[in-house]
C-alpha cells in the first residue's frame, strides 16, 4: 500500500473540493429550512386570524373546525419536513466528520495501524476488491473518489469564489 499516496497539492484540491461541496450542501439545507419555518410560520398566523374570525363570528362553529383541522394538518407535514431537514444536517455533518476522520488518519493507519484497522479502512474506503498476484487492487468509493473524478473538479469550481476559483484552475492546469 505504499505505493497508494498524493502529492500536498492533490490534498489541498480534494481539501478545497470537499469545503466547495460543504459550502452548497448546507446552503441547501439552510434555504430548505428557512422555507419550511416560513411556512410553520405562515400556518400559525394563519390559524391566529382564523381563531380571530370565529371569536368576532365571521366563522361558523364547522367552518372553524374544517379551516383548523386543515392547517394543522398542514402545519404538522411542515413541521415533519423541518424535522427531516435537521436529521440531513445532522447526518451531512456525521458524513463529513467521518470522511475527514478517514482522510486525514489513512496514512497513518496503512503505515502504523493494526492489520484489522487497515483491514476495516479498505472496506470503509475501497470497492470492487480483487486480489489478483498477492496484491490488492480496488476503486475508491464516494467520497474518496473525487480526485479521480475530472467531471467533479469541473461542476464544482462554479460553486467556488473566484479566488479560490483561480487557485484550483492553476492546480489543474498542472494535471
Amino acid at each position: 500500500m505504499s505505493h497508494l499516496s498524493i502529492d500536498q497539492e492533490t490534498w489541498q484540491l480534494g481539501i478545497d473540493l470537499f469545503k466547495a461541496k460543504h459550502e452548497e450542501e448546507m446552503s441547501n439545507l439552510d434555504k430548505r429550512e428557512r422555507y419550511f419555518q416560513n411556512k410553520v410560520n405562515s400556518f400559525n398566523k394563519h390559524l391566529k386570524e382564523l381563531v380571530r374570525m370565529r371569536a368576532d363570528q365571521e366563522l361558523t362553529k364547522d367552518e372553524f373546525l374544517d379551516q383548523k383541522q386543515e392547517l394543522l394538518n398542514d402545519r404538522k407535514d411542515a413541521e415533519e419536513k423541518l424535522g427531516d431537514n435537521q436529521a440531513s444536517i445532522d447526518s451531512w455533518l456525521e458524513l463529513c466528520t467521518k470522511y475527514l476522520n478517514t482522510a486525514f488518519s489513512a496514512r497513518e493507519t496503512m503505515t502504523e495501524g493494526e492489520p484489522e484497522e487497515k483491514r476495516n479502512l479498505i472496506l470503509d474506503v475501497g470497492q470492487n476488491l480483487i486480489l489478483k498476484d498477492g496484491k490488492l487492487q480496488f476503486s475508491f468509493k464516494e467520497p474518496y473518489n473525487v480526485l479521480l473524478l475530472p467531471e467533479y473538479r469541473s461542476n464544482v469550481l462554479p460553486v467556488l469564489d473566484s479566488n479560490q476559483n483561480k487557485q484550483l484552475q492553476r492546480l489543474l492546469s498542472y494535471r
